[in-house]
């Protein structure tokens, strides 16, 4: 042993060079992977980062007996020279055994890496990815969200096994009016069904320019606000129509978002296209049918045929009871 540490410090006293002294704790390291002195080997490799093939000393402890051993090279292959070494795979690797020995303390530690900026060669992609698939959905949200990765953010929220949608809204309640739109169209439908009445709260805000985000994400997206006191023009409205496939289920509330928008745009002295216009007066007449044929329903069920005498007289007007005919009879 004591060559091998002999030969290092003589290497850094006669100046050698990094590459010659990394060069020495590679043989180092093999010679004590040879004694199956796995520790010892590891921390040998550890000095080669930057110097050495990082796959080279990977292959070597791919056994799941040393992913231990593999853990502790991957995470320094991360901290040297602030990560730059470090590639995406690395960064896969590094998160899984991370997973799969539930580290989770390591975990936190990574992500606070990578949110304060520390490690900037970190792939934040991959690390969202590897998080969510091995169910660590709230570190892969804390990345997204840090990241602004709005639209994984959204995808993990909402295919979690307990997604929170609530939550799901809120976000978008904080971020600008043209992010928000894109990503209602692409989200709203589940948000609806599980959430009608604050998706449709939030869906009224931006068609009729009232829309203002929240500083934390965590305010009352619902909250109707007042419209600016200015022209028409100069209000920054979504369009009506780009949400409508949203309500395909369920058309009660497709009825009170167009409603409550066709009632705000034109009071705004605003423009509606055709197909709100349309839809709205369908389901409007819809409404009124269904009304029309339960009253009906309703009215035969107590057997009341209304006023018509027709209908609710007992007897037959055409029978013997009929009116009497006149004196003069038939004069031709």
């Amino acid at each position: 042993m004591k060559y091998y540490t002999n030969a290092i410090l003589l290497a850094r006293n006669a100046k050698l060079g990094d590459q010659m002294i990394a060069k020495i704790y590679c043989i180092y390291g093999d010679h004590k992977y040879k004694k199956c002195d796995w520790d010892g080997a590891i921390e040998q490799y550890c000095e080669t980062i930057g110097y050495t093939e990082p796959s080279y000393v990977i292959r070597r402890f791919l056994d799941a007996q040393r992913i231990v051993n593999l853990t502790t090279y991957l995470d320094r292959l991360h901290t040297v020279d602030n990560g730059e070494h470090a590639t995406k795979e690395h960064t896969t690797l590094l998160l899984n055994c991370y997973t799969k020995l539930q580290k989770v303390k390591e975990l936190d530690e990574f992500i606070k890496q990578v949110n304060q900026g520390k490690g900037t060669h970190f792939d934040v992609d991959t690390a969202i990815d590897v998080l969510n698939q091995a169910g660590y959905n709230a570190h892969a949200l804390d990345l997204a969200r840090k990241h602004n990765d709005h639209e994984r953010y959204m995808e993990i929220q909402l295919s979690r096994p307990d997604p929170d949608y609530r939550d799901a809204l809120d976000y978008m309640g904080s971020l600008p009016l043209t992010t928000v739109e894109g990503l209602l169209k692409r989200h709203g439908k589940v948000l609806v069904t599980h959430l009608p009445e604050l998706t449709t709260g939030m869906l009224m805000n931006i068609c009729t320019g009232k829309f203002q985000p929240n500083s934390d994400g965590n305010g009352p997206v619902a909250e109707t606000k007042h419209a600016p006191s200015s022209s028409s023009s100069s209000i920054i409205r979504s369009s009506p129509e780009a949400f409508i496939h949203l309500y395909v289920d369920d058309p009660a509330s497709l009825q009170m978002f167009l409603e409550h928008v066709v009632q705000e745009v034109l009071r705004q002295s605003g423009r509606l296209s055709p197909l709100v216009a349309n839809t709205l007066l369908e389901l409007l007449l819809r409404d009124w049918s269904d009304t029309v044929t339960k009253n009906d329903a309703n009215r035969l069920a107590r057997g009341d045929r209304g006023k018509d005498p027709l209908l609710s007289s007992t007897k037959d007007p055409l029978s013997d009871g009929g009116p009497p005919a006149t004196q003069g009879g038939d004069r031709g």
